[in-house]
């Protein structure tokens, strides 16, 4: 199903944008510092390049969108991107008035005055793809809504102190978010589990963590591979072709390159590599 994604770099405190921004100072001072982890040179006209690991498959989600929604205050300035931002996907610009670019020649592109309507249009539109939520006016005017699925944000880890931030001018009332993304972590450490192993009582942890609850599922494996082998040997275990998948994909994780990465998202144990 497709959902509505914000996709924004940000600063560690809050800032989208440094100080003095203008038409022709778009991030503001030292705004190119936030992009950097996917333009190295912080500048767009260079073009945009694929970056290596986690980042290149953060990159992939965004290019894999089947719409953009996009604010006035972020297509205009921007010249309209040319009337195709991601390789020929609809764009619906939320704004009142009259267009400030000359569109006619941009089949694209659609000006609509209500974000409501232009996110259900973007979805109609994308199909089974994610839409792209592009800009910070519209963003706020999406959450207060209740028509934005996702907020993903990349936060760089630099301090602007001044600056446009993101969540600026919301109405006053608590919105809760949902964790989208899952983290997981299987090691063989001692240290990392989160009690001292005695020998022969307790050497392993197993948890699963659903809508804040927490569920241990440490029994009942100590016999585990005992149980297979006298299953297999009965004639009542898995099959090459059923097997399988679970080889190739045990071989493909083995024979990928670690990539070295910057980004949080990555196990723990690739810290000390």
């Amino acid at each position: 199903m497709s959902a509505t994604v914000l996709y924004m770099s940000m600063s560690f405190d809050g800032f989208i944008a440094g100080p003095n921004e203008t038409p022709d100072n778009g991030l503001g001072d030292g705004g190119h510092r936030l992009h950097e982890w996917v333009l190295p040179s912080g500048e767009y006209d260079r073009g945009v390049t694929r970056p290596r690991g986690v980042n290149g498959q953060i990159f992939d989600e965004m290019m894999a969108t089947g719409a953009v929604v996009a604010g006035r205050g972020t297509f205009e300035p921007a010249d309209g991107w040319g009337g195709d931002h991601h390789d020929g996907v609809p764009i619906f610009v939320v704004a009142r008035g009259e267009p400030g670019l000359d569109v006619t020649s941009w089949p694209l592109v659609s000006y609509v005055d209500d974000v409501t309507e232009a996110m259900t249009r973007a979805k109609e539109a994308a199909g089974a793809r994610n839409v792209l939520v592009h800009g910070a006016g519209v963003t706020r005017l999406a959450l207060t809504a209740g028509v934005l699925d996702e907020l993903e944000l990349h936060v760089v880890p630099v301090l602007f102190g001044q600056g446009r931030r993101l969540f600026e001018g919301l109405p006053a009332e608590q919105i809760e978010l949902e964790r989208a993304r899952v983290s997981w972590l299987l090691s063989t450490r001692a240290g990392d589990l989160p009690f001292t192993p005695q020998p022969g009582v307790k050497t392993t942890f197993r948890s699963i963590t659903v809508d804040g609850e927490e569920v241990e599922f440490s029994e009942g494996f100590g016999d585990l591979h005992t149980r297979v082998y006298e299953e297999t040997l009965a004639g009542r275990g898995f099959r090459i072709p059923d097997a399988r998948p679970s080889v190739e994909l045990t071989h493909r994780i083995r024979r990928t390159p670690v990539t070295p990465s910057d980004v949080v998202l990555r196990h723990p144990m690739l810290a000390a590599l």
